[in-house]
Order: C-alpha cells, then sequence, then structure tokens
C-alpha cells in the first residue's frame, strides 16, 4: 500500500532523482482529493441533469479548488527543490496531472453511477419475470391453476395432464401436440 500511495513521488524521482525532497505522499493525496472532487461534480451535475436534483457543484468552484490544491503543491515543490527549474518542472507537471484526474473522477462517477441504475433495473425486470413463478405468462389452451393443468381440444372437450415441453400427457394416456399458439390448438399425436 505505501509504494502505492506514493506514485508521484516515484514519478518525480525517476525525473529529477536528488533535487527535489518533496514529501512523496502529498502529490498523490492531492491527485486522489481532485479526483473525489471531480467524482462528486460528475455525480452532481448527473442527478441534476436527470431529477432536477440540487447536487450541481459550481464550475468555477471546482476550477478554484484545482487551483488551490495546485498552489499548496507549488509551494512545496519551491520548498522541497533545489532550483527554480526543479520547482517549476514539478509544478508544471501536477497541473495537467490534477485536471485530468478531476476528468476521470467526473467520468467515472457518471460511469459507475449508470452501471448502478442498469444493475437495479436488471434486477427488478428479473423479479418481475420469476415473481410469476418463473413464467413470463400462463400457457395458452391451459387452465390458469398450476394444480389441475388440463387443455382444451378443438372439439371443446377438456382434458386434463401434464406439460412436457409442447407436448401434453393427458390423464386419458394419449399425448397432445400442440399445433399453434391458440387456446384450442391441440391434437392426438
Amino acid at each position: 500500500m505505501k509504494n502505492k500511495m506514493t506514485f508521484f513521488g516515484a514519478i518525480e524521482r525517476n525525473i529529477w532523482g536528488d533535487k527535489i525532497n518533496a514529501n512523496p505522499y502529498f502529490a498523490t493525496l492531492s491527485i486522489l482529493a481532485v479526483m473525489l472532487a471531480g467524482a462528486v461534480a460528475g455525480g452532481g451535475r448527473l442527478f441534476y441533469e436527470w431529477f432536477r436534483w440540487d447536487m450541481a457543484m459550481n464550475n468555477v468552484a471546482m476550477a478554484a479548488l484545482i487551483v488551490w490544491i495546485w498552489g499548496y503543491n507549488v509551494a512545496e515543490s519551491i520548498i522541497a527543490a533545489e532550483d527554480w527549474k526543479v520547482a517549476l518542472g514539478r509544478s508544471l507537471l501536477l497541473l495537467p496531472v490534477l485536471i485530468l484526474a478531476f476528468v476521470f473522477g467526473a467520468v467515472a462517477s457518471v460511469v459507475v453511477i449508470c452501471l448502478v441504475i442498469l444493475w437495479l433495473a436488471l434486477m427488478f425486470i428479473s423479479y418481475a419475470l420469476t415473481s410469476s413463478g418463473g413464467r413470463s405468462g400462463s400457457r395458452s389452451g391451459g387452465s390458469s391453476s398450476d394444480d389441475d393443468p388440463s387443455i382444451e381440444l378443438s372439439t371443446g372437450r377438456k382434458v386434463s395432464g401434464t406439460f412436457a415441453g409442447d407436448d401434453f400427457h393427458g390423464s386419458d394416456g394419449k399425448t397432445y401436440k400442440r399445433t399453434g399458439w391458440g387456446s384450442s390448438d391441440w391434437e392426438k399425436e
């Protein structure tokens, strides 16, 4: 976990080596904070656009937050760098990283919210389909009671029995085959 929390510190050590001695956690935590702000802004905008909930964040306030966090990192760069070129380079490297982190957070929050809504919709559809006993509807030509399944023949006679796919095994010992989708479309096999 320690190496993951210092990834920006590792990048700047690879670029500048010992010319900068900044806190390895500060820039990474700044990036994560800006990413979280992007997630809040993206999710708030999405909820505002879809449901008119007053959760949208002001874009100027979000830009000011990025500049404020970047300003802290510029101050750290000035204090921790040996010369002005390293401080300027670190600051200019961090600004686009913060902007990209904000955009990533905003897009990721919208994607996650959409996935959660899709999952909830699929769960609702699944529940609606399985609440009727696992079938999408009652069988055509059969009785509505599961205790006494029966079909009506084209002659008007009712035969009780059991369903087996598109076949019906009647209590009279005969097997009936479905010939259509009407209520009396059954014939002896």
